[in-house]
């Protein structure tokens, strides 16, 4: 199938993203945009400001990380960097001369607010600030009751809206004419023409409703090209054709077939199965030109839009003329003349200059020191458009023309997304699930208590790396800053309030709980939640290496109820020691989920340990083939031995290492279904004469002498009281030349003796009873309960990492065949926590895999140095 998108815009770009990576190659995609460069409004150009170049954003300045949803799935999907930006906005009616008028700001607190000294005596100033503070709350219940119950009436103008709530008249002129003015450059009489539900959604997206506490969102740190620049390389890269200074003069259908002819401006043609119009309302009408359907006209025709004039400047009396009340958006002028408003780039995009860099909307007259001058035009919410595009699925695919843009929500850069999105999806048949804004969330005062201590928490305790935290439907909090020490940044989205409460009362166990609950999730389905606990464990091992002291529990103010929540896991890991008994219960919880289970996500041997990697991109059965290799070759075994696999698993090991060196092989395991699956494959190789497995305790294994012993992962559960018992049953198997290999997870020596004694997540929801040992743990049980020495060892733990994101990408993959088999989505979410979890621990070395090799002295089977 043939596709033309025309329009390089915002919408079209996601319309061809989606196309070209979902379509699959079914789907050819050409791109048609009609400047010589892609992006629309999301313009980067670069000045000079007497120091250097500065790359300075035009169009695509900010967005709402609580309702810019795609859009931020889409940047962080790119890995496009971003920071936080100032959204700060005053309003001044005065003249320039100073005289009468009003002039206020939220950027600075009160010195802002009251940066016109004579606003103090005024009632009507006073009664104004009083009524934006009911104001917010009027129209947070309005969009409330209007977006949980699409039954009511959109036809409000913000007109009604205010005369209903009995609104001032300076309220009106020193406040929400001159902001919706400002942004929609209409005349004040238009203003109340809007549609209240449109323009009130708006107002509370970029913060407007707010008096004293402005918003902090964030903008392209590397400004908006790299992300379009980003966006380009991945459609190229994915096969799509993109066409700049290509304007497309018409579309109409072929004569006599089904299918569409794109007439471009030089008379060339082409012919596509589909087109999605990514332009302005009118222009996607010109271009459909007398073909267009009467629904098409009528339901496109109702869109309006205005014309905007913009230039960049550096002239100062087009912003307050009060210093103090200077804002990142500047809304001047009075209701008779009309508004205009200034965009403060220095304070929205972090530029150090002593040059203020201006950007004006419609200014009332050309400014002095003007950078650059362009226009554009921009989709008004008017009642009209709003009850146009309910209507919207008339038109959309029914002739195999879609539509998309801006024009289809409050005329900005998330509406165009969206709805790039969505008709896409719709061209290729499948149901777009479009994310849809939150609802604000409300704590209880037990909640909110506890996100205040868990906000003061973070913020004292992240100072490397990036945690931002986005509340469903309401505030972000932002700790720390990605640095050389911890360059990664992590966005979650809270969905429940219930999330304070859970890592206030206990700690990295509730986070988790939290997480296994959906009370939170995060933007980067991939890297969102390894870089959460990476910036967790580099700022615990900051706080160590600078001799930080804890002066008991961060969350003291609840320290009675955390010590009851937390006696549970006490009692529950006290209970679990690895005992003949509960070993065995220890290790069916885990291992006797399901062979089928473990199918999904390991590699074909089912070999469930750390693999050994020698090539990027290599895949994962390679690895483990070597690291089983790696195993045999350090045991030395060769044909007539007899080996001991302690902890044999699904017998990977044994049938590799009765292939390889033809030995005799005992293995033993205390999971009923990893038995069942290893005889069950020593049968189809053929090796039952050579391989015998056993299903019993390490403890109780029939004597006998071995040549080697074997074991991989599993003295991680035998518990640090039982260490000493596991040598001594090792010492009484080996043969006196024999050789004993352990390949094992180890934990920092310094974190052991805390770390034993305390319940953690795995301990409590992956492997009970497990202890990771420290390697001087091992050493002191080897020393304590047998005649062992230490010939080798080799730290393979950086390797783990990349085995649990083969792992982890395998599981998620494969979700949908977990869920046939019984299990439900928490535990989905336990495991892929489990799996990640693991991840960063190797990643930042806070544990290693080893491998020892230990024999007894003079044992001629090493060979002479």
């Amino acid at each position: 199938m043939r596709v033309a998108v025309v329009g390089g815009g915002v919408s079209g770009l996601a319309a061809a993203h989606e196309l070209a990576a979902s379509g699959g190659d079914g789907v050819r995609v050409t791109l048609y945009e009609e400047e010589a460069s892609l992006g629309g409004d999301a313009r980067t150009v670069a000045v000079d400001d007497g120091a250097g170049c500065v790359k300075l954003d035009l169009g695509f300045m900010v967005f709402n990380q609580v309702t810019y949803l795609h859009m931020m799935e889409w940047l962080e999907g790119l890995g496009v960097e971003m920071e936080r930006s100032d959204m700060s906005f005053s309003v001044s009616t005065q003249s320039k001369g100073g005289g009468g008028g009003c002039e206020w700001g939220n950027g600075n607190g009160i010195s802002s607010l009251l940066a016109q000294k004579t606003n103090i005596l005024k009632p009507s100033f006073w009664r104004m600030v009083c009524e934006i503070l009911k104001f917010k709350n009027n129209a947070l219940t309005y969009l409330e009751d209007h977006e949980h119950n699409p039954d009511l009436d959109r036809k409000e103008t913000l007109g009604q809206f205010i005369q209903s709530h009995g609104y001032s008249l300076s309220f009106q002129e020193a406040y929400l004419i001159p902001v919706c003015t400002g942004m929609w450059s209409c005349s004040s009489q238009d203003v109340l023409s809007l549609s209240a539900f449109l323009a009130l959604s708006f107002c509370r997206n970029h913060g407007l409703l707010q008096l004293f506490r402005h918003s902090q969102l964030p903008t392209v740190k590397p400004r908006s090209q790299s992300f379009v620049n980003k966006v380009k390389e991945k459609l190229e890269s994915i096969g799509c054709r993109i066409k700049t200074s290509c304007r497309v003069k018409s579309v109409s259908s072929l004569d006599g077939s089904a299918g569409y002819r794109v007439l471009e401006n030089d008379g060339s043609e082409e012919r596509y199965d589909s087109v999605i119009l990514g332009v302005h309302a009118p222009n996607a009408l010109k271009v459909l030109g007398v073909e267009a359907t009467h629904h098409e006209r009528r339901i496109l025709g109702a869109c309006q839009y205005v014309h905007r004039d913009i230039y960049l400047h550096c002239d100062q009396n087009l912003m307050p003329r009060n210093t103090s009340a200077w804002s990142a958006w500047n809304f001047l002028g009075t209701t008779s003349r009309g508004f205009s408003v200034t965009y403060w780039l220095n304070q929205i995009q972090k530029i150090e200059s002593v040059r203020p860099f201006l950007v004006t909307l419609n200014p009332p007259c050309v400014p002095d020191h003007v950078l650059l001058k362009w226009n554009t035009s921009l989709p008004v919410p008017s009642v009209a458009a709003a009850k146009a595009y309910l209507d919207l699925d008339q038109i959309q695919g029914k002739r195999g023309i879609w539509f998309c843009g801006a024009y289809q929500g409050h005329g900005f850069h998330e509406d165009g997304l969206k709805s790039g999105k969505a008709a896409a999806q719709g061209l290729l048949g499948k149901k777009c699930e479009l994310l849809l804004n939150p609802k604000k969330m409300i704590p209880s005062w037990t909640e909110a208590a506890a996100r205040l201590l868990v906000a003061r928490f973070f913020n004292q305790y992240i100072s490397i790396g990036n945690l931002i935290l986005v509340e469903e439907g309401g505030s972000v909090f932002t700790f720390g800053k990605a640095c050389e020490k911890c360059p990664v940044k992590s966005v979650i989205r809270v969905h429940d309030p219930l999330f304070y409460w859970k890592v206030a009362i206990e700690g990295s166990i509730g986070l988790a709980e939290a997480y296994i609950d959906g009370c939170f999730s995060v933007l980067d389905k991939r890297e969102g939640l390894l870089n959460l606990m990476l910036i967790l464990i580099a700022n615990r091992d900051e706080r160590r290496n600078r001799r930080i002291a804890r002066k008991g529990f961060w969350w003291s103010p609840f320290h009675i109820i955390a010590q009851l929540a937390y006696a549970k896991y006490f009692l529950r890991h006290a209970s679990r020691k690895n005992t003949a008994t509960q070993t065995r219960r220890n290790i069916s919880r885990h291992y006797d989920l399901s062979n089928d289970f473990f199918s999904l996500f390991l590699d074909k041997s089912m070999t469930y340990s750390c693999a050994v990697f020698k090539m990027e991109n290599e895949s994962l059965e390679a690895a483990q083939q070597r690291k089983l290799s790696l195993l045999i070759e350090k045991a030395k075994i060769k044909r007539g031995h007899h080996v001991l696999d302690i902890g044999s698993g699904w017998g990977s090991l044994a049938i590799q290492a009765v292939k390889q060196t033809g030995c005799k092989y005992t293995g033993v395991t205390l999971s009923a279904e990893q038995h069942k699956y290893a005889e069950r494959k020593v049968r189809e190789a053929g090796l039952e004469d050579h391989i015998t497995f056993l299903l019993c305790d390490y403890r109780k294994i029939p004597p006998s002498k071995y040549d080697a012993i074997i074991s991989c992962g599993m003295i991680e559960h035998v518990g640090h009281e039982y260490m000493d018992e596991f040598f001594a049953c090792c010492e009484s198997y080996l043969a006196e030349d024999g050789i004993l290999v352990l390949q094992f997870i180890s934990i920092a020596e310094e974190r052991y003796d805390q770390y034993r004694k305390r319940p953690d997540f795995i301990k409590e929801y992956i492997f009970p009873g497990g202890c990771l040992p420290s390697l001087a743990r091992v050493m002191s049980a080897m020393t304590t309960s047998s005649r062992f020495s230490i010939e080798h060892v080799e730290n393979i733990g950086p390797n783990y990492y990349t085995t649990l994101m083969h792992w982890r990408d395998n599981f998620m993959a494969n979700k949908d065949q977990v869920l046939k088999l019984g299990f439900d989505e928490k535990f989905i979410r336990i495991w892929e926590f489990y799996l990640i979890y693991s991840a960063a621990g190797f990643k930042s070395r806070a544990v290693g895999d080893y491998q020892v090799v230990f024999s007894r002295p003079g044992n001629r089977r090493l060979g002479l140095p």
